[in-house]
């Protein structure tokens, strides 16, 4: 019964919330730039909505607090922000029903002393409407936030450090830093065998971003496994054939 009151519950709010701008493109938006040179980003948008949309767009640096903490900052002030490299518009206009491609541009300055991946947010919001006659159904607003990563080509390298590996009843933590000038899109595999080499699986955990300067944690699920001693062999792979390994000993009891 009480499933049922939910369902009716969650079935009459969809039907009274109503975004209109649907995002159709990736949340990520990744360039290759050389020296002195502009290139035209794009995020495809779509009005779903019988009547035209404002679009509000703000800019913001993404800063790291340490050890999976995150902040959003004065855009321009990191050492690795390319805010100042992107021109865009403040505001965007989507006709109803319709699909629009919003552009910015980056432009890489022309210094010899850039090396690796820059980066900053675009939050993108649909302006909110004043109209409050129509009471059938209630507008939400999402804001929507993309990273524009910019590298410089030929320069640069991930330098990834172990921070922590540690065993845990259901999972393996493995802390990460990025102390290179890269970033990484990161993916942990852990294959375990027991103490006569006997394969007992392989484990994966989704794909981490981690900037230049950055700490992250991963977390790899695992069975309880029977009692017994085992090794396990870890394989961050970086992507770019930037491989890391590591060994863990576990006891199970």
């Amino acid at each position: 019964m009480k499933k049922c009151l939910l369902l009716l519950f969650i079935y009459f709010l969809a039907s009274f919330l109503r975004a209109d701008l649907i995002v159709q493109d990736e949340l990520i938006k990744v360039y290759q730039l050389a020296f002195d040179e502009t290139v035209t980003g794009s995020i495809r948008l779509h009005n779903s909505s019988y009547d035209p949309i404002r679009i509000i767009v703000s800019q913001a640096d993404f800063s790291s607090l340490g050890k999976d903490e995150y902040a959003y900052t004065e855009p321009g002030k990191n050492t690795r922000s390319n805010a100042q490299w992107i021109s865009c518009s403040n505001f965007f206009m989507i006709a109803p029903r319709t699909t629009e491609q919003y552009q910015f541009t980056i432009h890489a300055p022309k210094r010899n002393d850039l090396q690796g991946s820059y980066w900053s947010i675009l939050f993108l919001e649909e302006e909110a409407t004043k109209d409050l006659t129509n009471i059938s159904s209630i507008e939400v607003s999402y804001r929507y936030e993309f990273h524009i990563i910019s590298s410089i080509i030929n320069t640069g390298e991930p330098i990834v450090r172990m921070e922590s590996v540690e065993k845990k009843t259901d999972h393996v933590s493995i802390g990460l830093e990025n102390t290179g000038s890269l970033w990484i899109d990161s993916t942990a595999t852990i294959d375990i065998y027991n103490a006569t080499a006997r394969f007992m699986g392989s484990y994966i955990d989704d794909s981490v971003r981690i900037y230049p300067g950055f700490s992250k944690t991963l977390r790899i699920n695992i069975p309880e496994f029977p009692p017994d001693e085992y090794y396990a062999i870890i394989t961050i792979n970086c992507g770019n054939n930037y491989i890391y390994g590591h060994q863990l000993s576990f006891t199970n009891k």
